[in-house]
């Protein structure tokens, strides 16, 4: 059973990024002033890790529904075609 937006949010930091190291996908990186922000696909959502590229330093993390707008990431993205 996978595990829900909500309850992912719920959980702390040292628990939320062994899932998506893990179990995530990883789809692009985008710079953010001096951060770096990854998105991964863990179904049945979407999860941004905000990290400090010198660290690397994960500051904190944000989920987005499947179906968010990605125009954030659109330069960064290669889709597949059908």
């Amino acid at each position: 059973m996978a595990l829900s937006q909500l309850a992912f949010s719920l959980l702390p930091l040292e628990q939320q990024l062994p899932l998506v190291w893990l179990g995530g996908r990883f789809l692009a990186a985008r710079h953010l002033g001096p951060q770096v922000v990854a998105l991964y696909s863990l179904p049945p959502f979407l999860v941004e890790v905000y990290y400090e590229p010198d660290g690397p330093t994960v500051l904190r993390t944000r989920t987005l529904p499947v179906g968010a707008r990605l125009d954030a990431y659109a330069d960064y993205l290669s889709l597949p075609c059908s």
